[in-house]
């Protein structure tokens, strides 16, 4: 399994665009989804067996790669199950994430 090292900084502010633009930004969520797309490719899944095992569009599953799309906690799980991967043991390849209180 491959070890992915993040950190993650504190959040200081939402900004003018809230949450979920900031979090398509986040080096964390930048990363998982490079990991994702890396390992669907090793896996040999086209985005279009991707989008059909999670009853998804192809453009969907782009939008997501191209972070135009948050992934969202279902659609991860959904993502990772189509690819034949157990999404817990996906992010506990990712240490150094830290949340400060």
């Amino acid at each position: 399994m491959t070890i992915y090292r993040c950190a993650v900084p504190p959040v200081q502010t939402q900004g003018e665009f809230g949450l979920a633009h900031r979090d398509k930004f986040d080096p964390t969520y930048t990363a998982i989804i490079a990991a994702l797309v890396t390992e669907r490719k090793r896996r040999g899944v086209t985005q279009a067996l991707l989008a059909d095992r999670m009853g998804t569009t192809q453009s969907i599953v782009s939008k997501y790669e191209r972070r135009e799309l948050l992934l969202d906690l279902l659609d991860y799980v959904r993502y990772c199950a189509a690819m034949g991967v157990d999404a817990g043991d996906f992010l506990k390849g990712f240490t150094g994430v830290t949340i400060q209180s």
